[in-house]
């Protein structure tokens, strides 16, 4: 059951951002999910939830989070709808699209454990939407790429692998098929290369101040971005 708390509604909701905010973290190594934990004495799905919120074509922030930080989410975040996430990211995210406002036309999805994504991001994210399906930030690989497979190496060229970030965004009937498929993927753009390999997403040039933490070194790197 998807538990929400709306926020202020507008005229027309044209797009809609969903956060997710459910995940464990096992490699954060914290008692506390790293998207609770702090960043310069800030909790860290603040800063995205800020930016988002501050970000003059998003017209409607969706949280999605366990039930057990359902409440702490409902009342710090009391300008958002808060919405009770699934067991994987599939069904967090079918949560949060069902929260959606029904005139939602576009739909971006951003992991809570990305603090640092920038206004330029999203604003890109939405404007490529007139044209494409689907798009996503994504960072050139800068290392050398071997893939395994059956006690097999093989050796990948790097100028053809990417690192995805979020916001990805999408066409509202595109992601619900999205959510309705079977596929098996990390995340939404894998799920839309698998069912619709003929209309190619419009993956964009990322930035690095845009990490995602994993880990808690990852703190370290991204308290430098923070000026």
């Amino acid at each position: 059951m998807v538990g929400t708390q709306h926020c202020t509604s507008f005229k027309v909701k044209m797009n809609s951002a969903i956060i997710l905010a459910g995940g464990k973290g096992e490699r954060y190594k914290s008692k506390t999910p790293k998207q609770f934990g702090k960043l310069r004495g800030k909790e860290i799905l603040s800063f995205s939830v800020s930016t988002f919120k501050n970000h003059p074509k998003i017209d409607e922030i969706i949280i999605v989070t366990s039930e057990e930080w359902y409440d702490h989410v409902s009342k710090n975040y009391s300008n958002c709808i808060v919405a009770i996430g699934g067991k994987t990211r599939r069904k967090s995210c079918e949560n949060g699209f069902l929260s959606c406002n029904k005139d939602s036309k576009n739909i971006l999805i951003h992991d809570a454990a990305r603090p640092m994504v920038s206004n330029k991001i999203i604003s890109i994210c939405i404007k490529n939407l007139n044209s494409f399906s689907a798009t996503s930030p994504a960072l050139a690989s800068t290392d050398s790429i071997v893939y395994f497979d059956k006690e097999q190496y093989k050796n990948l060229n790097r100028k053809n692998v990417f690192k995805m970030q979020t916001p990805q965004g999408f066409k509202r009937d595109i992601l619900k098929k999205i959510l309705n498929s079977n596929e098996d993927a990390t995340d939404e753009i894998g799920t839309f290369i698998s069912l619709f390999p003929n209309d190619l997403p419009n993956i964009f040039e990322g930035e690095k101040e845009n990490l995602k933490i994993t880990t808690q070194d990852d703190i370290d790197i991204i308290s430098n971005y923070i000026s």
